[in-house]
């Protein structure tokens, strides 16, 4: 789980680091349950401090390469178990053919939530 937690159970310094270690820890739980390309897959990962809708998003860039642009400001406001789902439901778009919310990518939320014990993505 990402390091930095302040009192209030947030992450009002967590480093871009960390954020790359969290990733990259959600592919490997990931790839654990079938899905071995996750172990090869590179992340490009950055922050946003705009004040936009989404939490975070993942595009893909290439052959196994995925950016993933995390909300600055959510990461200060949204508790771990939040962010660590948020990082976890973009990873698996990162499985192939789950790069949109249907069937595919649903299964894969299943199976993880179905696996681990952290609060369903």
């Amino acid at each position: 789980m990402l390091g930095s937690i302040s009192p209030d159970n947030t992450f009002k310094n967590v480093s871009l680091q960390d954020v790359k270690d969290e990733i990259l820890e959600c592919a490997k739980l990931v790839a654990e349950l079938g899905y071995p390309d996750l172990r090869i897959n590179k992340y490009l990962v950055s922050f946003s401090t705009r004040r936009v809708k989404n939490f975070a998003t993942c595009t893909k860039v290439g052959d196994h390469q995925y950016k993933i642009v995390v909300n600055q400001h959510y990461l200060e406001l949204a508790s771990a178990d939040n962010v660590h789902n948020t990082l976890m439901h973009e990873v698996i778009h990162s499985v192939p053919g789950c790069m949109n919310h249907k069937d595919p990518w649903k299964r894969v939320a299943k199976k993880v939530n179905a696996t681990y014990t952290f609060t369903e993505i």
